[in-house]
């Protein structure tokens, strides 16, 4: 028999896989089913987009960044990704500052970022592939930050539906979920999907690295 601390350690890695398959088999079909063994799911007409994790910076989920507020300056820094995409040449993003939380702010978005070169105002050929740079400072954060955490997440969606929070919803610090998409109205069906990531920063003080 496994010790208590074994179990709620394993439980505790399980959560995360759950759920992301959770999530992806909800967003890419109408409703959560698991199809019967030996039968297999019918192939979906629409490729969400993926997060190269290789690419992602920084590279860590969590990581500590500098914040010289003693000498009142604000340190930048970046967060960036690959974005790649198997049948869409143009994406939705969003970059959210605390998401869920009281302190929830939209930093950026971009409802038209092409993942390729147009040629002659067209899409190319398939696949698409881009990075998404984002260049931050602890400023962006509010005051106080020593010893402080906070959450960064890119979102990234291939459907016509809307977001479902806008951006001045999400101003009034209402604890909403920036990466929630509109209600599917009776009849419609989901023509893509959502993905994300989230990095925790931690800030220290320290005089900005250069």
């Amino acid at each position: 028999m496994q010790p208590r601390w074994a179990r709620l350690l394993l439980s505790l890695l399980r959560v995360p896989l759950v759920h992301a398959m959770m999530l992806a088999s909800c967003t890419l079909s109408t409703a959560c089913f698991v199809y019967p063994e030996g039968v297999d799911p019918p192939l979906s007409q629409n490729f969400p987009p993926v997060i190269l994790l290789d690419s992602v910076v920084p590279s860590a989920p969590l990581f500590f960044q500098n914040a010289d507020e003693a000498g009142g300056r604000p340190c930048a820094f970046q967060v960036r990704a690959r974005i790649v995409e198997r049948d869409s040449c143009f994406v939705d993003t969003r970059l959210v500052l605390n998401d869920r939380t009281i302190r929830v702010e939209l930093f950026d978005e971009d409802d038209i970022f092409a993942l390729a070169p147009l040629v002659n105002d067209q899409c190319p050929e398939p696949p698409y592939s881009r990075e998404r740079t984002f260049n931050l400072n602890t400023a962006a954060f509010g005051q106080g930050l020593d010893g402080q955490t906070h959450t960064i997440t890119l979102y990234i969606k291939d459907t016509r539906t809307p977001w479902s929070a806008t951006e001045l919803e999400l101003d009034d610090k209402s604890e909403l979920d920036a990466g929630a998409l509109e209600p599917l109205q009776s009849g419609q069906v989901r023509d893509g999907t959502v993905v994300s990531f989230t990095w925790t920063v931690v800030f220290n003080q320290q005089v900005c690295e250069q």
